[in-house]
């Protein structure tokens, strides 16, 4: 019998080769973790697809048969190395050849969505873990001479079991159900749908004593057909954040007067404040998941804030890209939970997020306009603009 691929895969994606991973992709190592949980079931269950016809099978079998029998044991060398790049860009290219470039990207997106790091680290996640998956099953084939296929089917109970809970929300709408519910056959009635293992958990055998020999093989057919059911149905139960009451509408201000020296009046822009703890405040303590809205904005925003600050030249605009990007990420993480959030509280992130714009604009259009940093800091700013964009239209 085959050895089970989510505790292989995860007895190579060791703690510290995550931490590895997380550091070379300026991630957190928690949010790592959470996509791999998503990213390698998943992976397996497009591949079992994929195999179920004797195109795709052909060619499954001929990119596990040409990957490098020692990459699973030189990863650790090349993550964080020159060659990084190179093996994400290769596993990006695999699986866009194996499954098709809509289905890998919208797989990416998902997983990347699910760990609320943002649809590029998704990517670049997958990429790192494709040829992980790969060597892995190319492992089983060369030591039990089975096919991959036989591989694949064999492993149904397993990759079934391993899918995190919730994590079909994000593939709603993807054309990725199809893939992923095939492996399981026809619907069955909804059973308990368990929350997957961390990867460190991945490969600790489940203890079987006191168990009759028929009920194992049993609870992994239920499951297994519980989880095509709820893939093939949609998501019946949508996370709502907790949900603070909107605040009082504030009575209209009367509009400033403007002397005769005012900038308003000889031309210039009258600069905006920004203070993201106060335009936040109403978000502080609602929360999707682990993430407190109102403190990764604040958070957000404000690092946004002193990085634009910083920007004098082109030598200070080049060193703040790293940190603009970083908030970028930090905004889309909430991008990524507005589908779990309720009408009102949409509604009042839309409002505080639209209240911060006006003097970003501002802030943005001031060191653009600095000699030499336009053209080193737009590609930045214009992401963290669609991140607000997205963010004030919810």
């Amino acid at each position: 019998m085959a050895t089970n691929l989510i505790s292989s895969i995860s007895q190579v994606l060791s703690p510290e080769l995550l931490t590895r991973i997380a550091t070379a992709l300026g991630l957190d190592k928690n949010l790592v973790e959470k996509a791999l949980s998503a990213g390698i079931p998943s992976l397996l269950a497009a591949f079992s697809s994929r195999a179920a016809t004797r195109d795709g099978a052909d060619s499954l079998n001929r990119v596990v048969a040409d990957q490098q029998p020692g990459l699973l044991t030189n990863l650790a060398n090349m993550i964080g190395g020159a060659n990084q790049s190179a093996l994400i860009d290769t596993g990006l290219n695999t699986l866009s050849s194996l499954l098709g470039g809509p289905t890998a990207n919208a797989l990416s997106n998902a997983v990347g969505k699910f760990a609320g790091v943002g649809g590029g680290a998704g990517k670049n996640i997958m990429g790192l873990l494709a040829p992980v998956a790969l060597g892995a099953l190319g492992q089983q084939q060369r030591s039990t001479g089975r096919s991959v296929t036989d591989i694949l089917a064999s492993q149904k109970d397993n990759i079934a079991r391993a899918m995190p809970k919730g994590f079909a929300d994000y593939l709603s709408g993807t054309g990725l159900l199809d893939d992923v519910a095939s492996m399981a056959g026809a619907a069955a009635p909804r059973a308990q749908v368990y929350d997957a293992p961390s990867p460190t958990q991945w490969a600790k055998p489940a203890s079987t004593s006191g168990s009759p020999s028929w009920a194992l093989p049993a609870l992994a057919l239920a499951a297994l057909g519980a989880l095509a059911w709820y893939l093939l149905s949609g998501p019946t139960h949508t996370k709502v954040a907790e949900t603070a009451p909107p605040p009082a509408p504030a009575e209209s201000a009367p509009a400033p007067k403007v002397s005769e020296s005012s900038p308003i009046e000889t031309g210039a822009i009258k600069p905006v404040t920004l203070d993201p703890a106060a335009a936040f405040q109403t978000l502080n303590g609602v929360k999707v998941g682990d993430v407190d809205l109102g403190a990764q904005l604040t958070t957000a925003v404000s690092s946004l804030r002193s990085s634009l600050e910083g920007i004098k030249d082109e030598a200070s605009a080049k060193a703040a890209v790293p940190a603009i990007a970083t908030s970028k990420e930090e905004i889309n993480r909430v991008t990524g939970l507005i589908s779990q959030l309720s009408p009102e509280m949409r509604k009042s992130l839309a409002s505080a997020v639209a209240s911060v714009k006006p003097a970003l604009e501002q802030m943005f259009s001031k060191a653009l306009a600095i000699p030499g940093v336009g053209t080193v800091i737009k590609p930045a700013v214009d992401s963290v603009r669609a991140e607000l964009d997205t963010l004030a239209a919810a």
